[in-house]
């Protein structure tokens, strides 16, 4: 799991299982962002905003260029233009920013100046490059150009106490020869990222993918199920006691309601929120994808065929007037 999502807490009382603190807290060996805001008082960076300029979501154009120069001032980094055109003022985020990217005060919108200021720090932050030489210029070029120096102490930091101050989780997957592939959200930015991409969007054409010999090779069907389950089921509701409208064989099931499900087969069977959905137990998947379906959770007992599936709640601010919601009166303990 990546540093940002594992900083995530997953619920009340939950912990994350990565310190949120990490670049935060001289008890690591240094307070990595009070460094870097430091570093920055007396020291310069410039981040190469120019893709902007034929980028049609940003409005208006700048008169006065697109490379922005950025110190900190007052505890704040602060990113202008020539003259001072527009700025861009951050103040001094918590470690998920720099891991995650776009997360707290690095959350700028999309087509931005500093959303593309965020990418160039966070990105010179994952591969071990922050802080920069005096008045670097950060853009896809620069990181070209320091790719030797992914991941490795950097020398700008002073006796380099503690760390690593990079993301060993992109350097681990980083560190296998082939096709590269997104441990981070900006390894394009970085030159690192799996994207495929065709430049010609008006000749459309096929893609191969060339997977190697499976002869011999036994692929099982995920699809394909001959056990029948005892399926117990739980359906969330919010503070509100708004629920989403879940029916199993025509029969309505509540948040509450101990119900269990006898000699099921895979697929289950249900119509949640209004839409029908297939729920595979053996190879625990969804189908068809909506957003609230990403909140199923399927829990299989390894010892026998039983099976818990847990339905989620809708948000903490929907109330029940706001959802098609049943009434109990179709509930069963046992179906």
């Amino acid at each position: 799991m990546s540093p940002g999502k594992a900083m995530i807490g997953t619920g009340p009382g939950s912990n994350p299982i990565f310190a949120n603190d990490y670049l935060s807290n001289d008890k690591f060996g240094l307070n990595y962002i009070d460094y870097v805001w430091h570093y920055y008082i007396c020291k310069g960076i410039k981040v190469d905003c120019s893709e902007l300029k034929g980028d049609k979501d940003f409005m208006p154009k700048l008169n006065n260029g697109y490379i922005f120069e950025g110190d900190v001032e007052s505890d704040k980094f602060i990113f202008s233009n020539q003259g001072n055109e527009t700025s861009v003022v951050i103040s001094k985020p918590g470690s998920i920013s720099f891991f995650a990217g776009a997360q707290g005060n690095f959350d700028f919108p999309n087509h931005s100046v500093g959303a593309i200021i965020v990418r160039a720090l966070t990105s010179a932050f994952d591969a071990g490059l922050l802080p920069s030489e005096d008045d670097a210029l950060l853009n896809l070029e620069y990181f070209k150009s320091k790719k030797r120096e992914f991941y490795k102490q950097n020398s700008n930091i002073e006796d380099n106490k503690g760390g690593p101050w990079y993301d060993v989780y992109s350097k681990a997957f980083h560190s296998f020869e082939g096709q590269p592939v997104y441990t981070f959200a900006y390894d394009d930015a970085l030159g690192q990222d799996g994207t495929l991409h065709n430049p010609n969007k008006d000749a459309i054409g096929k893609v191969t993918v060339k997977v190697g010999d499976l002869s011999g090779l036994n692929i099982p069907n995920p699809y394909e199920d001959s056990s029948k389950y005892t399926v117990a089921v739980n359906l969330g509701k919010n503070g509100n006691e708004a629920y989403y409208n879940l029916v199993y064989n025509g029969e309505i099931i509540v948040p509450g309601s101990k119900t269990t499900l006898k000699d099921v087969s895979s697929p289950l069977k249900v119509k949640f929120n209004g839409v029908d959905q297939e729920i595979y137990l053996k190879h625990h998947m969804v189908k068809p994808y909506n957003p609230i379906t990403d909140g199923i959770v399927i829990t299989k007992n390894s010892q026998d065929d039983s099976v818990t599936v847990n339905f989620p709640g809708p948000p903490a601010n929907v109330k029940p007037e706001e959802l098609s919601v049943q009434t109990d009166h179709g509930a069963h303990d046992e179906l």
